[in-house]
Order: C-alpha cells, then sequence, then structure tokens
C-alpha cells in the first residue's frame, strides 16, 4: 500500500471541490428579465384588464422550476433584488386593476393575501378581571404544580 505525503494531502485539500449535478441555468440576464417580464400595463389596447403575470409563467418562459428560482433568488443577490421589484411590479398592478374595478374584489384580496402576505387584523379587547397563573415548575411523578 503506497503511503500518501503530507505534501500530496496539502495539494489534495487545496483543489476545490467536484461540484455535483448539473450546471446552473442561472444568467444574469435574468435579473432584467424578470423585471421587464412583470412590467405590464394593468390594461390593453382595449381598456381591459390584463391577468397579472405569475412567478410560474416566468419559470417556465426560461425552462426552469419554481424551487429554481428560489435557489437563485437565496444565491445570487441581484437577481433576489430584480425578484424583490418584479414582487412589488405584481402588487401594484393587482392594486391599480382592483381599484379600476377591473378585478373581482374576492380575487384581488385572495390574490394579495396568498401572494404578498396580506391579512386581515382584527382588535382584541378583552373586559373583565384576569387571572394569571404562573407554572414555576411540574413534579412528574405526583402530577402536582408549583404555581408562584
Amino acid at each position: 500500500m503506497k503511503k500518501i505525503t503530507a505534501k500530496q494531502k496539502k495539494k489534495a485539500a487545496e483543489k476545490e471541490p467536484a461540484i455535483m449535478g448539473r450546471p446552473t441555468k442561472y444568467r444574469p440576464e435574468y435579473c432584467q428579465e424578470i423585471i421587464r417580464y412583470f412590467t405590464v400595463s394593468p390594461l390593453d389596447s382595449e381598456n381591459n384588464p390584463v391577468p397579472p403575470p405569475y412567478f410560474q409563467e416566468f419559470c417556465l418562459s426560461i425552462g426552469i422550476t419554481k424551487p429554481t428560482l428560489h435557489y437563485w433568488i437565496d444565491n445570487y443577490p441581484d437577481f433576489s433584488y430584480a425578484y424583490s421589484v418584479a414582487k412589488e411590479k405584481q402588487k401594484q398592478l393587482i392594486i391599480t386593476n382592483a381599484l379600476l374595478g377591473g378585478y373581482n374584489a374576492s380575487f384581488a384580496w385572495r390574490a394579495m393575501a396568498n401572494m404578498h402576505g396580506w391579512r386581515d387584523e382584527k382588535d382584541l379587547n378583552v373586559k373583565g378581571d384576569m387571572k394569571i397563573e404562573i407554572i414555576d415548575h411540574y413534579d412528574e411523578d405526583s402530577n402536582d404544580q408549583a404555581t408562584v
């Protein structure tokens, strides 16, 4: 059996690790392309509302999947920024067409909740006395709780 020298170990450690899997389809041009894809006029030539562009459609147009899109967002800062701009353009289009009456209000609300995290907030008012009991520890053997 042949011995590996310290010099050979050092040389092997300095080599770049082998890249596994298929090469990325990412191209820097996709930063401008995603922004262009989401830059849409709210009305078509006949003044009808246009449907909003979706990220799934963009992925299909360049031959990738949504997980790949999210990988790019996480690993390419320029693309992450471009994605944020595209997302804001999508939001603006939905809001504009909803305010113009071009989209059903229920659709617009659901779209904004699902695609942009909009939520309904409700105030909760509690009246009356409340007793708060803090459990300091729990004794598993006796099922007794010590309170403070």
